[in-house]
């Protein structure tokens, strides 16, 4: 039996993402909002989140906005799930 995502012919995988281009920006955009999510009080998620969309299209004007909702809401699951570790520094 296959694997998820795996193709059957044993050939590569095709990419799953449908946003690509995010990926090349996606260190530097992380960057831009670590302190937002990072200082954030657990009551502020939605201060937090209006902050970061402004930051985000201010940096990149070129992106849409379904573009930066999908960026922000990426960069926000990996502080919450470091959070959720208790990973103190990141």
């Amino acid at each position: 039996m296959n694997k998820p995502f795996e193709p059957e012919d044993g050939g590569e995988r095709p990419e799953r993402r449908s946003r690509p281009h995010l990926r090349n920006i996606y260190e530097e955009a992380r960057r831009h909002l670590d302190r937002i999510f990072r200082d954030r009080q657990p009551t502020d998620d939605s201060q937090a989140d209006i902050e970061a969309h402004r930051i985000m299209h201010e940096r990149y004007p070129h992106l849409g906005g379904d573009d930066i909702r999908v960026l922000v809401a990426a960069i926000r699951r990996v502080h919450q799930v470091l959070d959720d570790a208790g990973v103190a520094n990141y």
